[in-house]
């Protein structure tokens, strides 16, 4: 795992929890952890994920 794997890792795993949280959009979630951008970030949370944060957050919320 290179270092920029091991961030960006981290960055999801806080993603998560501030998606869980639903108090924030994505845009604010991706500048508040230093992406470039909101699709950069909806591609590397896809990427790590296997889901769009906006499916990850609709499939947690289902759950409720």
């Amino acid at each position: 795992m290179t270092v920029k794997q091991y961030v960006n890792n981290k960055k999801i795993e806080l993603a998560k929890k501030m998606l869980a949280d639903n108090k924030k959009n994505l845009q604010e979630i991706s500048n508040y952890l230093s992406f470039v951008d909101k699709s950069y970030f909806v591609k590397i949370f896809h990427s790590i994920t296997g889901v769009t944060p906006n499916k990850y957050r609709h499939e947690l919320f289902d759950k409720k």
